[in-house]
């Protein structure tokens, strides 16, 4: 019984760790497919240099270890937590580990096959358009997806547009 009303043994109670603060961080698009370190400054005016992982989604948290409040008697500091959000992109969208976008072609490409250059997380490169390609094709671009362990692939959905669409000649071949 001497337990339960406070007799019997002291209780010893050592070094209490600082208090987690908790913040809401934007990130780029592009940070979140290929993963960056970026210097963050927070609503407090302190500066924080962020691990950003490649594959990360809007509502996940990053824990910065020992960045919170520091401890009020000697104990290790707390920890800062970051909710992500990721801000939306104007080229790409997520699907999963992959990345969808729309890419416009003109007519002769279409019909005859080329190249034409697109642009993507990790840069730009060259997509080979086939010969014969309808508006709605996709095309795959293996590995250029959310760069995680196992990289996702992004998909080119062709757009065919004409480049005068009042050309003399393009109207009397119709």
């Amino acid at each position: 019984l001497s337990g339960m009303f406070g007799g019997g043994r002291s209780r010893r109670s050592g070094p209490v760790k600082g208090r987690d603060v908790r913040y809401r961080v934007s990130i780029d698009f592009e940070d979140a497919v290929t993963g960056a370190r970026r210097r963050m400054t927070m609503a407090d005016g302190t500066a924080l240099d962020v691990n950003i992982p490649a594959g990360i989604e809007t509502g996940q948290t990053l824990r910065l270890k020992s960045q919170g409040e520091p401890s009020p008697n000697g104990g290790p500091p707390g920890d800062a937590m970051l909710e992500v959000e990721v801000k939306p992109s104007k080229i790409w969208e997520r699907d999963g580990k992959d990345l969808r976008m729309s890419v416009q072609i003109d007519l002769k490409t279409a019909i005859l096959g080329g190249s034409v250059d697109v642009r993507t997380p990790s840069g730009p490169v060259t997509l080979k358009v086939p010969a014969g390609s309808n508006t709605g094709a996709q095309l795959r671009l293996r590995g250029k997806g959310v760069q995680t362990a196992a990289p996702g692939n992004l998909y080119a959905r062709l757009e065919i547009i004409l480049d005068d669409p009042k050309d003399a000649g393009l109207k009397a071949w119709a």
